[in-house]
């Protein structure tokens, strides 16, 4: 991913796609987190940890995808 917006031919669409794909990842990771915070009860921290690392993840890997 490093230098994908210098290296562009097409330096707007890609900066959105970066855009959305951070904007999804860090979404993703908020809604799980917070899922996984309500679902887990006294293991909630580690819960949260696992849940946001995954759902963002999931979430920026997904947005990629549907990208290209």
């Amino acid at each position: 991913m490093e230098g994908e917006i210098y290296t562009a031919d097409d330096k707007v669409s890609e900066t959105g796609r970066q855009i959305a794909i951070t904007g999804a990842g860090i979404a993703g990771a908020a809604a799980s987190g917070a899922m996984a915070g309500l679902i887990c009860g006294p293991g909630a921290p580690v819960c949260v940890l696992i849940g946001g690392f995954v759902g963002g993840a999931l979430a920026a890997w997904e947005m990629g995808r549907l990208w290209d």
